[in-house]
Formats: C-alpha cells, structure tokens, sequence
C-alpha cells in the first residue's frame, strides 16, 4: 500500500538540506576547514534523501548517516536512478570528530557535486511526481 505523498514534510527536509549547502558555500568561500565543509555537504545529501523519505510518507527517516542505507531505502520505495557516488559522502559525517582521518582540501569540491546531485535528483524526483 503506497503512503500518501507529504511535499510539506519533504520540503522542510529540502529547506534544511539547501542551509547545509549555503553554510558549506560559505566556508568554502572563508577557506574554513575541509572536515566541517564537507560534513555540511554530507548533511545536505542525507537531508535530501530523507526529503525523498518524506515525500514518500516516511514520519520518521531513519537516524543514520550511512548514504547507502538512505539510498536503498529510496530503491525500495521505487526511486529510479538515485545519485550513486553520493555514498562516498558517508565519512564525512563523523570527519569532524578528533581522532578521524583529517580531510584536505581536495575532497571540498567532489563533496560539493555530490551533495548537489542529491538535491537536485530529489527536487526533480519529487517535482516530477514519481
């Protein structure tokens, strides 16, 4: 039985999602760390897929940061073609802590393409009415 569709709830996820971008964009234009910048590229791919979540009906997405899980619980929900890479993004979400492997510079910009592929394969998706 399909859930009825909550553009409400998914929107709100996408309005979360697009701030962690705008206070990436921001950081990166500052040269603020790598680690933070790219978390908050990976908060906005896992706020995306939980937009798709939501749209679906999901009340409440799961709480993880694992980009894989979030994309194979879009499959099951019949999401075609979602953003493969943005699974790389995963470690980001604990780069930030001591301890973890530091990120350098050059991983700022792939982070940023893939967490602009999520967004906009949602925005799409759900626009689209899928």
């Amino acid at each position: 039985m399909q859930r009825e569709r909550d553009k409400a709830s998914a929107d709100a996820w996408l309005e979360f999602a697009e701030d962690d971008l705008t206070g990436a964009e921001a950081l990166r234009k500052a040269d603020g760390p790598p680690q933070v910048i790219c978390f908050l590229c990976q908060q906005a791919a896992e706020k995306g897929y939980k937009a798709y979540l939501a749209w679906h009906g999901e009340e409440n997405p799961p709480r993880t940061h694992d980009m894989a899980l979030l994309r194979s619980k879009a499959l099951a929900l019949g999401a075609k073609n979602p953003p493969e890479d943005a699974d790389e993004l995963t470690p980001y979400a604990t780069a930030r802590y001591p301890g973890r492997r530091r990120v350098g510079p050059d991983e700022v910009e792939p982070a940023f393409v893939l967490a602009r592929e999520v967004i906009a394969w949602v925005r799409k998706t759900i626009g689209g009415q899928e």
